[in-house]
Formats: structure tokens, sequence, C-alpha cells
């Protein structure tokens, strides 16, 4: 029978955080929980994959980001714990002595960092900040201000008494060099920005250049009469730096005052009255998803195929500030898209009107793919590049054409001519004569599908011969819109001026079916064939389709109608990107 009295729950409980087995399995555990937060899960052996990796922290049950993840009670806890066992068995276990004092000061060292993560990742807050280097501060000869970041494409606008004055961002140079001056080979940064001052203005649009810290070197640029120069400096053509002195425009430093926070969203809400906007004013939103696509209803939005949607929300938004501009009214979010962009796409239809609509891909040997939605009745929703690929619908046979024509009436004469080259391409192409009368001609350029004044035309302009005199023609497929231009003279003021086309010649042009955009895919006059032009290659050519076979376009593409229907409705909805597809 022995004689020692049994441990007491406390010193059970000491032996248990100064065992080196305790210290070992929290550690893993601490180590398997920062890569499970890192780096996710693999879900395959292709561990070089990006894709094989999958997130745990972003799954609906967590929607966590890393910062959250790593300030989570688990976390914290394990961290704790591992710093309380490695201080006890420190203490119960190594003799404080001079020996030891290696191992003390390495183990304090740990727990410290430790413990420092801890309170600084607790108090730091991640976020983003809109920076830009420069500003510029407008004044107009009126007395108006105004200020614009000095970023490539900003642009505002000053209503004045004399009316509206535009001011764009054209082009911004870090590295501008002095070319005159004491400052001569120096190097500052300049912003040049586009200048449209009211109707009536002298000089109209002109451009503004300001170089900070030289102010003394701000110039204009303006329009010329030189065809061969059309922007000139003001200082050549008025004799003078600027267009109007009048107008301030200065650089200053760009101070950003607003952070905004990565993990706290927010609605922003402002009062726009008579067009002058007040400040903006929050609307915190809590517990919304960041990583998993939430969507009340599936028929507000276009589903990635084989991609399944959590559940839907209901989280109300509500007002916070005394100065909510819509202090009365409830707001409720019901659906979270973290990648999509709006489209259009189209629906079949068994009756209603005639609007074909397709979607369509094109897909290269290197595994490349774009997938486009077109519609013949409306080109302007289609998805796809308008240099690249459009889609027509034709009524008749004799209305597929791949080539654009002229048609030419004179003196009796009525025909139709193909157009086969342009002069402004090959400067030395014939003129073409028109028989039985002192008529030739030859087309200078082609330009398809222009808009105009709310109408969409298309134009050929031409080069017309009668003797020795030569003249251009504004030929529109619409030829009531043609126009004559008329030579440079004094009484033009040096320029050309458009008059009514000579009655002894008409011309209509004739553009080839989609004009001259590569790809073209056509349907009809049967509502449902389907044929695809070419001009890829240095003939163009017309090809039948069917849908989901594919079609081989030049030599490294591959053309495939997915999906067509000749009567549609279209819808605009949020399109979900594939997760195959996202930035990761």
């Amino acid at each position: 029978m022995s004689d020692t009295p049994p441990k007491s729950p406390f010193s059970h409980l000491l032996d248990w955080l100064s065992s080196v087995k305790v210290g070992l399995v929290l550690l893993t555990i601490l180590l398997v929980y920062c890569a499970i937060g890192s780096a996710g899960v693999p879900v395959s052996l292709a561990f070089w994959e990006p894709a094989t990796w999958v997130q745990v922290r972003e799954h609906p049950w967590f929607e966590m980001t890393e910062m959250e993840w790593f300030q989570w009670w688990p976390f914290l806890l394990l961290i704790g714990m591992t710093c309380l066992v490695m201080a006890v068995t420190t203490v119960r276990k190594i003799p404080f002595n001079a020996i030891n004092a290696g191992v003390w000061m390495v183990h304090a060292g740990l727990i410290t960092l430790a413990l420092a993560c801890v309170v600084y990742f607790s108090s730091k807050l991640e976020g983003d900040v809109p920076v830009a280097r420069a500003q510029i501060h407008l004044q107009l000869p009126t007395g108006e201000t105004g200020t614009m970041l000095a970023m490539p494409g900003g642009q505002t606008s000053i209503e004045s008494q004399a009316g509206n004055w535009s001011f764009r961002v054209t082009q911004i140079d870090p590295e501008w060099e002095l070319l005159s001056g004491d400052d001569k080979g120096t190097r500052a940064y300049a912003v040049t920005m586009a200048v449209q001052p009211p109707a009536g203005h002298e000089h109209g649009m002109f451009m503004r250049q300001l170089i900070a810290g030289f102010p003394q070197y701000t110039e204009d640029i303006i329009r010329s009469s030189n065809a061969h120069q059309p922007m000139s400096r003001a200082k050549k053509t008025l004799g003078r730096a600027m267009v109007d002195e009048s107008l301030v425009a200065t650089l200053s430093p760009a101070r950003a005052e607003q952070f905004y926070l990565q993990a706290e969203p927010a609605l922003y809400l402002r009062e726009v009255v008579e067009g002058t906007p007040a400040p903006w004013v929050q609307r915190r939103i809590y517990d919304l998803p960041r990583f998993n696509d939430r969507v009340a209803d599936l028929n507000r939005v276009w589903p990635a195929a084989g991609e399944p949607i959590a559940a839907a929300i209901n989280i109300p938004v509500p007002s916070q500030q005394a100065d909510d501009p819509l202090a009365g009214a409830d707001i409720t979010v019901t659906d979270y898209l973290r990648h999509a962009s709006l489209q259009t796409r189209s629906l079949p239809m068994t009756t209603g009107p005639l609007a074909p609509a397709a979607r369509v891909t094109l897909a290269t040997g290197d595994g490349r793919r774009a997938e486009y939605e077109l519609f013949a009745a409306a080109p302007d929703t289609n998805t796809a590049p308008p240099d690249l690929l459009t889609f027509r619908w034709i009524d008749e046979e004799e209305d597929l054409q791949l080539v654009p024509r002229l048609r030419i009436e004179a003196d009796g004469l009525d025909e139709i001519v193909e157009i086969r080259g342009l002069a402004d391409a090959d400067e030395n192409l014939s003129f073409m004569p028109v028989e039985g009368t002192p008529f030739s001609w030859r087309v200078r350029r082609v330009d398809d599908d222009l808009k105009i004044a709310g109408n969409t035309l298309s134009l050929a302009v031409i080069e017309l011969k009668e003797g020795d005199r030569t003249w251009d023609r504004w030929a529109f497929d619409d030829p009531s819109k043609n126009g004559d231009l008329t030579s440079e003279s004094p009484e033009t003021g040096g320029h050309q001026k458009v008059i009514d086309p000579d009655p002894r010649i008409k011309t209509t042009y004739l553009p080839a079916t989609g004009g001259v955009v590569p790809v073209v895919l056509v349907a009809g006059p049967d509502e449902q064939q389907l044929r695809l032009i070419s001009r890829l290659q240095a003939a163009p050519t017309v090809t039948d389709l069917q849908v989901d076979v594919p079609e081989q376009l030049g030599e490294i593409a591959t053309f495939t109608v997915k999906r067509y229907a000749s009567r549609t409705m279209t819808d605009t909805r949020p399109a979900i990107t594939p997760r195959a597809q996202r930035d990761r």
C-alpha cells in the first residue's frame, strides 16, 4: 500500500499542460488550421494546379476572408493553448539557470511574438484607398470653379453663365521632358486635358497641358488648317501660349480622405437636386455573403451550367444616419452575385415577331474560347466585338452578297458593279469608265453601319471624273442623303463644301452582307437556314451551318452555333461567371 497522496485535479492539469505530447498535438492542429486557411484543401492529386485547391473558409458555412479566419476564436484558442503549454513546460521542466537561458529566451520570444501578432491582427483593418497623384483645379472666366482627379479618362463639366464647359483628361506623362527655357532637360509630371468651351467660343475645342511645379509652361494646343498637322501649339498659331488666359487650370497633390473597409460592405446613397448631388450617406450591410452566390429566384439571373447556388438571403439594410435621403424606406438585400455581368440573351418563342437570335462560340486550338450572344434585329446589343463578328437576317436570296456593290445611273444606263478595290489603299487604282457617258469612277473608301443622327447608314466615298475635272461624292445606301464635295477654294474659306449631287450621274452604295466585318452569321430567307460568311481569306466564302456542328474558321479557330431561334424575346439579366473562368 503506497503512502503517496493522490494528485489533485490541479496537479493533473499542470501535468497535462507541461506535456510535450500535448504541445506537439497543438502545434500540429495549428499547422493544419493555418494550411487550410491559407491554401485550402486539395480535391485531386494534381497539387500543382490552382483549381485543385478549394478554400474551406469560403464555404457557405463560414464565408470568411483570410484575415477573419485568423481572427476566429478557434485560432485564438489554439494560439493561447500553445503559448500556455509552452510557458508551463518551460517553468516546470526547464530549470532557470545560465545554461538554459537561451531556451528560456527562445520560448519567451515565441510567446511574445504570438501574443503580439494576436494583438496586431485583432486591431488591423484591411481596405482600399483610391490614390491619384494629382488633381486639377479649374476656374472659369466667369468665376465658377471645379476640380477633377488627374486620371486617364477623368472628366467633369461646369455650368457657367455662358454655357457648359467640359473637361477630360486625355494623357498623363510622369516623365515629361522640358525642351525649352531655363529648365530645359528637366523631367516633370505632365497632364493634358481636352477643353470643350460653350457653343460659340472663338476657337472651339482645344487641349491644355499642365506641368506640375512649372505653371509658367502651361500652354494650349488648338486645331489648325494644315491637313498634315491638324493640331498645333497656340503659341505658333495665335502668338500666345493659351487660348484664354482667364480660364485657370492648376495642378496640386490629390489627398485621399476616404478608406474603404474590405470586410464591411455598405450601400451608398445620395440625393441629387437640380443636378447637384448631396454628400454620400452609408448604410452598413451586415452578414452579406462574400464568396457564394445567393439568388432568391433563378429566373432573374443567367446561372452557370452545372454550378449550384446557395440558399437565398434576406438581409435588412436599415437607415443609420440622420441625413439618409431614404430614411423612411426599407431596403432589403435578397440576392448576391460575386462574379457576374449584365448580359442580354434570347429566349426562344413559338410565336411572335421575327427576331433571330443566336449564341455562338469561337474556339482556338490552344484552348481559348469565347461565347457571344448575337441579335439580328438589334445588333447594338450583340456581345461580340462589332469589328469581328455580326449577325444578319436576309429576306431574299439575292440579299446575300459577299462584296460591296455600286449602282450607277447615267444617260439611260442603270447597272450594278462590284467594288473590288479602294483608292485609299491603292493610289494606282484605275478609274472605271461609265459606258456611253463622259464619266468614270473609282471608290476611295467604304464605311458601313455609321450612326448618323439616330440612323444607321453605310457610305462609299467615290471619286468621279469628267474630263479634267475630278470630285468626291458621298454615296449612301440611302441615295437621298448623297452629296458632292466641292474643291477647296477661297470662296469656301479653303475648305470643301457638301452640295447637291450632279444629277447627270446617280449613285447608290449597296453594302455587302455584314459590311466589311470578317465573320458574319446569316439567317434566312428560310427561318431555319444558317450560313457563315468568312472574309478571313483572300476571297470571301459562304458556308452552310448547323446548330452544334463546329465549322473551321481559318487555320486556327472553329465557329459553332450553340443555340439559334428565329422568333425570340430578349431579356437582360446578370450572367453568373463560371467558377473556372473567375480570376482567383
